[in-house]
């Protein structure tokens, strides 16, 4: 099991203890974060097109993208970009060599899923679906004359944004709303590989309740909209853990 006590921290629990064999055998926990800053960061990227050569795209600078999760659906996402031009390339022109194209397993919603917390506690309902959307507003290429490239980027301000529709079990979530409180929205997904990912609004505030009763037969649904704000320690709005 795991949990998320606040903006910081990600615990790992729920396992016994043993001695190891040998004694102080060393014991490894790989991961990696990601989360937004301040520091504007670009990459090169390049894409082969088979024997004829490259187009490559130097400074590159993500602007935002949306990760969605749904009962039924494989877990999707896309990411949007910026760069400073296009050019055509005989040969590689990286200093990183080319990647080959994943061959890992789509991550699937029922095996994948692990949970949604709030507060780095579990919410106790069923969910039926996850939409996280971030951005950069206001983020641009500007151009001059006397170039066909651009000049430099704006960084833009980082929005983060999201749906959740749970099945309707208790008010604790709209007495939440109610409350005006907010807090670390979290949820961890596995892909094929055993690798996890927890993805977190750090200072989440769920807004504009809808509880919706269908009709007969239906189950009833509350639908949430998901609003990122800077964590007030941080300043950070969203982050993704890696674990290995």
């Amino acid at each position: 099991m795991w949990s998320k006590p606040d903006n910081q921290t990600l615990l790992v629990v729920g396992k016994t203890l043993v001695d190891e064999t040998p004694a102080a055998a060393a014991v490894t926990i790989k991961g990696s974060m990601i989360r937004n800053s301040n520091v504007v960061q670009t990459l090169f990227m390049q894409k082969k097109l088979g024997s004829a050569g490259y187009l490559t795209y130097p400074g590159t600078f993500l602007t935002g993208g949306s990760i969605n999760a749904q009962q039924g659906q494989f877990t999707s996402g896309s990411f949007n970009a910026l760069s400073r031009q296009e050019v055509k390339a005989i040969a590689d022109s990286s200093t990183g060599g080319v990647m080959p194209a994943p061959t890992g397993q789509v991550i699937d919603n029922v095996a994948g899923f692990q949970g949604l917390l709030l507060d780095g506690a579990v919410v106790a309902a069923t969910v039926r679906q996850l939409n996280l959307n971030f951005q950069k507003e206001g983020a641009a290429a500007y151009y001059g004359m006397g170039a066909t490239g651009a000049e430099g980027m704006i960084r833009g301000d980082l929005s983060a944004t999201g749906t959740a529709e749970i099945f309707f079990k208790t008010f604790d979530l709209y007495d939440r709303y109610r409350n005006e409180a907010t807090g670390p929205l979290s949820f961890r997904q596995v892909d094929g590989a055993g690798q996890a990912y927890v993805l977190t609004v750090l200072n989440n505030f769920l807004n504009n309740p809808e509880i919706v009763a269908g009709g007969r037969n239906q189950p009833v649904i509350a639908k949430f909209e998901i609003e990122g704000n800077p964590d007030p320690v941080t300043g950070k709005t969203f982050q993704i853990d890696r674990l290995a």
